[in-house]
């Protein structure tokens, strides 16, 4: 029985890893700007090689409704794979790293209902 469980588990973090980044589509995305709860930033920084296609991008965010629950974002990254972060405190998260980042989104279908949406609409 231990064996089943030491093959299962595995499997099942697998499984809820794939599923977050197959979730959190276009039409699930609300960007930062747009969400009351998700403060997000993010600059890009050419390089002096830049005509050939270095850029150094930056990101962050911060759960500003953390006492409310968790919010699930995406770095959305241009040729480069997207970074999923998922903020539980209100603790500001930062990264930066080689590529083009097009924009800080909230995931509507990953995050804690209506944390997503703006209080003002």
């Amino acid at each position: 029985m231990k064996v089943i469980s030491f093959l299962f588990v595995p499997l099942l973090v697998l499984i809820s890893v794939d599923q977050v980044h197959a979730s959190c589509k276009s039409s699930k995305r609300v960007h930062a700007s747009d969400s009351s709860c998700l403060w997000g930033n993010h600059k890009n920084k050419k390089l002096p090689w830049y005509h050939f296609g270095a850029v150094k991008g930056t990101a962050q965010a911060q759960n500003r409704c953390a006492d409310q629950g968790k919010l699930v974002l995406k770095v959305d990254r241009k040729h480069k794979k997207d970074w999923t972060w998922t903020l539980n405190s209100s603790d500001k998260r930062e990264k930066t790293s080689d590529g083009f980042i097009r924009g800080v989104y909230c995931c509507t279908d990953l995050s804690d209902d209506g944390l997503c949406q703006n209080d003002e609409d």
